[in-house]
């Protein structure tokens, strides 16, 4: 599944060079994230944008529990799981030092919650071309 992910991000400025608590950020990052930086932003020494992801990420359903009947049919709740493959702005993929400093944690219910949307518009879809 791929996903887009904003991120409001606060980077220091000092002599050209844009750091994100006291990390520097890579040249071809801060290319790809098109910034629009202002001679008020150079004169104040930072910045603060809001910066779109591309996060790609293997999501795989959650199954809920069975806790009726006979004993041996029953079974506990599976969560869903997520994997993360990828970060990137664009072409760039980040490294993971860069995914933890400029995303920090993803929300992982709320890609399954969107996995879950559109597994859901897919079977509707489905149900209606077969009719």
């Amino acid at each position: 599944m791929n996903t887009t992910v904003t991120r409001e991000i606060e980077f220091t400025i000092t002599n050209g060079t844009l750091s994100v608590k006291g990390e520097v950020i890579r040249p071809e990052v801060i290319e790809a994230m098109c910034l629009d930086i202002t001679d008020e932003d150079r004169a104040h020494g930072v910045l603060l944008a809001e910066i779109d992801f591309d996060v790609e990420a293997d999501i795989r359903a959650g199954r809920p529990g069975r806790y009726w009947g006979a004993p041996e049919d029953c079974y506990p709740d599976e969560p869903a799981e997520v994997e993360i493959l990828r970060v990137s702005l664009g072409p760039v993929e980040l490294t993971a030092q860069e995914e933890a400093l400029l995303l920090g944690e993803i929300d992982e219910n709320a890609l399954v919650a969107e996995a879950e949307e559109a597994w859901a518009d897919a079977r509707a879809e489905a149900m209606y071309d077969r009719y």
